[in-house]
């Protein structure tokens, strides 16, 4: 079933509706400032009837002013607004206790305190100005019915216009948001071609089964084989866009929204929807999801890095730990050997004590205690054994990624493009003849660059 797109809006809301009311209960720096009767108003309020109606007429005049409108029963000004106005008067404090007056007084009363305040009603042509003024511009830029509603209330208020009521405004930024978002898919369905519209229709309609589902689903978790999966689907999406003249004057918010409403309906659901709407929400959703998956590439990267250097790290930090063991027991077996040294009264006790194992056992324990060990060696030892998974979709991340460089300088971007130039299937050297590598660490530069012994001149790089 088809959601009503006004309704679903007010759902989505993140911004509150500002139309004035006085609160149930005011500070006295407040109360202070709005009840305060000049003595014009003052005039104003005697100017006609008697005691009720004097206090009536200040009543509407002071909630006039300080919300724009009069669209209340003096029930519903807080009773120490209503006290402090009959202590100003002089009038008895039972009179407070009127919860309503009939619609005609009202009105009476309203007309009164418009001419005093220079107020003009808010009249048909006055609200079809307004609502006029919220189509043209600010409607086709923004996607949020709160966000319409208060600026039609400050536009109102500017123009010394009584505000209409709540309902009432918010019917005027429904319709505006209605006609605007009309306008923006009609005009993102016109600078569609042929050949795009049709390929969008496609995408729903069942020529392409389980695509748009599929276009739809998270990020899974970061792992090299996801995030070679991620850069299929990114190439994939890639496929269907449209071509971007129909998305070049369609603000960010509208953008979002009609992205959002593809994504909460489903092919079928799409189906339904009038024609230039559809295609325009299946237009905004390959460019944002497009942007998503952007996003979803370079956080998976990262953290597959950040994995990948962690498991490096515990590697290296576990193998250091089995290396200390075995310095124990090679510090014991020195002691052992000392204590042969000691105990031996010829030279024939010390060659018999010596030789108590064979030869390949000594040239194994040579061997082992010869071995230049760090942590670093090991730490990099490890990354390399990663490296073989990793590279399978660095040349395709790489050719996906929008990179720009953050300082001047731009090796990595140069080392990018070298890539792409120079990389080939099944081929996992590269020539060092121009390659960029100043961003490589000196660890990383040792290993990646094989060097002749002699001259040490670089004879080619390994991916």
């Amino acid at each position: 079933m088809i959601i009503d797109e006004a309704v679903s809006l007010r759902a989505m809301n993140c911004v509150q509706t500002v139309y004035p009311r006085l609160p149930d209960i005011l500070d006295e720096e407040r109360l202070t400032a709005v009840s305060t009767l000049e003595s014009r108003e003052r005039h104003f309020a005697c100017s006609k009837g008697r005691g009720r109606q004097h206090y009536l007429r200040a009543l509407y005049l002071k909630a006039f002013r300080a919300l724009g409108h009069g669209h209340l029963q003096p029930i519903d000004v807080p009773r120490q607004l209503r006290l402090r106005i009959l202590e100003q008067l002089g009038q008895d404090k039972t009179l407070a206790d009127i919860r309503t007056i009939d619609r005609r007084e009202r009105s009476r009363i309203l007309a009164d305190v418009r001419g005093f305040l220079n107020a003009r009603a808010a009249s048909a042509t006055a609200k079809q100005e307004v609502e006029a003024w919220l189509r043209g511009d600010l409607a086709q830029r923004e996607g949020d019915i709160a966000v319409l509603t208060n600026a039609a209330i400050e536009r109102f208020q500017q123009a010394n216009i009584e505000l209409p009521p709540l309902k009432d405004i918010s019917a005027m930024a429904e319709r505006a948001l209605r006609a605007a978002n009309t306008l923006v898919e009609n005009a993102i369905s016109k600078g569609l071609s042929a050949t795009h519209a049709k390929q969008l229709s496609s995408l729903i309609d069942g020529t392409a089964p389980n695509t748009f589902e599929r276009f739809k689903e998270p990020a899974p978790p970061a792992s090299p084989p996801t995030l070679q999966r991620e850069l299929l689907r990114l190439q994939e999406i890639d496929a269907w866009m449209p071509n971007a003249a129909a998305l070049t004057l369609v603000s960010r918010r509208k953008m979002d929204q009609l992205a959002n409403l593809a994504k909460r309906y489903n092919a079928t659901e799409l189906l339904q929807l009038r024609g230039a709407k559809r295609r325009a929400a299946l237009a905004c959703f390959l460019a944002v999801r497009r942007a998503e998956v952007l996003d979803d590439l370079a956080e998976m990267f990262i953290r597959t890095w950040e994995n990948t250097k962690a498991s490096a790290d515990s590697h290296a930090e576990q193998a250091l730990k089995a290396l200390e063991a075995e310095r124990e027991y090679q510090w014991a077996m020195w002691r052992e050997v000392l204590l042969m040294i000691r105990s031996s009264r010829t030279p024939a006790d010390l060659w018999h004590a010596v030789h108590l194992y064979d030869n390949e056992h000594y040239d194994a324990l040579w061997d082992k205690m010869s071995e230049a060990i760090t942590r670093t060696g090991l730490y990099h030892a490890k990354l390399e054994d990663h490296y073989a998974s990793l590279r399978r979709f660095l040349p395709q991340w790489y050719a996906a990624m929008p990179l720009a460089p953050t300082t001047a300088d731009d090796t990595l971007l140069r080392a990018r493009d070298f890539l792409r130039q120079h990389c080939k299937a099944n081929h996992p050297e590269l020539p060092t003849q121009g390659a960029p590598t100043r961003f490589l660490s000196s660890a990383w530069a040792s290993r990646a660059l094989r060097r002749l012994r002699k001259s040490g001149e670089a004879r080619n790089f390994h991916l």
